[in-house]
């Protein structure tokens, strides 16, 4: 009797999956499905937003040592809120120093980057938004396609790069057009005439 109880609960009984055997059997298949990718669409977030500050940024550079990057909020920072509404953060490279202001035929250029992966389902985003100033300027490229610049560094006649924006001005982009079906990525090269370069950037997907 007690074998018998046990089967109606645990096992098969007369060919026939009892109803608790069924319960876990469908669960079963539905985290192989979960784990396959199976139900991808189920997981996907109704929107991503990234800002300057958040973990997962990286310099790019040419040599062996790491760069740290530095941030700090934009009401406790020098430079004041430029990008209200927005947890985004001013981040820089190594310190908040910009040091002396140099000759203008020399600069230095810092090149932040972003790796999305591919979180980012290209057929379900509505908009992407990108909201961007820089120290001094800035070139904006998204999966390897500029977007925009306040930076120009090839001013050969004048022999210096040309910033024609303000800093305090904060430029928007719609980047969904430049959206990847595979991996997306953010690059943006940031000039400066002092020793350090800086970016203040929020970054908003609408998923549907």
């Amino acid at each position: 009797m007690l074998l018998e109880r046990l089967g109606r609960y645990y096992h098969f009984r007369q060919g026939v999956l009892t109803v608790k055997s069924r319960a876990r059997l469908f669960c079963g298949i539905f985290l192989i499905f979960i784990m396959a990718g199976g139900f991808s669409t189920m997981v996907y977030a109704r929107s991503v937003r990234l800002v300057s500050g958040d973990r997962g940024w990286k310099v790019i550079t040419s040599g062996s040592a790491l760069q740290k990057i530095v941030a700090a909020p934009q009401e406790g920072s020098r430079w004041g809120v430029v990008l209200p509404n927005s947890a985004a953060q001013w981040m820089y490279v190594d310190n908040f120093d910009t040091g002396p202001l140099r000759e203008q035929s020399q600069w230095i250029v810092k090149t932040f980057r972003y790796d999305f992966g591919s979180q980012i389902p290209k057929d379900r985003v509505v908009s992407a938004i990108i909201k961007i100033t820089a120290d001094n300027g800035y070139v904006l490229r998204f999966s390897g396609q500029e977007v925009g610049r306040t930076f120009f560094p090839d001013n050969v006649h004048e022999k210096k790069p040309i910033f024609p924006v303000d800093w305090h001005t904060v430029n928007a982009y719609e980047v969904k057009q430049f959206l990847s079906p595979s991996a997306n990525y953010i690059e943006i090269d940031v000039g400066d005439y002092g020793i350090a370069a800086g970016i203040l950037v929020d970054i908003f997907f609408d998923i549907d």
